[in-house]
């Protein structure tokens, strides 16, 4: 089972009216909203993330630039399996935020 698929299944088992877009290289979760994109490179998880003021005590969501037409502007990656959990914390918080 890959990182994608152990971080997939966590965020599936969120809400039942989560909406998964797969692409490519690319999968996105929404409610009303996106509220985690997932690109997915070889060596790591690149997470795009809905604004808001996350409890990040690890300092790992960085904020993209302030873009008018960039709706996912905080991103955060994953590369390890011991940081699964934190990151599906904040991608949790991302989710709340847009309902």
């Amino acid at each position: 089972c890959t990182l994608f698929d152990e971080l997939r299944e966590l965020i599936m088992e969120l809400d039942e009216g989560i909406v998964e877009k797969p692409g490519r290289r690319v999968a996105a979760y929404r409610v009303e909203k996106n509220f985690a994109e997932i690109l997915i490179r070889k060596d790591k998880l690149v997470i795009d993330l809905w604004p808001t003021d996350y409890i990040d005590p690890r300092s790992m969501v960085e904020k993209l630039g302030d873009n008018a037409y960039v709706t996912m502007s905080r991103r955060i990656t994953l590369t390890e399996p011991n940081d699964l959990e934190y990151v599906f914390s904040i991608i949790e918080q991302s989710y709340k935020n847009v309902l």
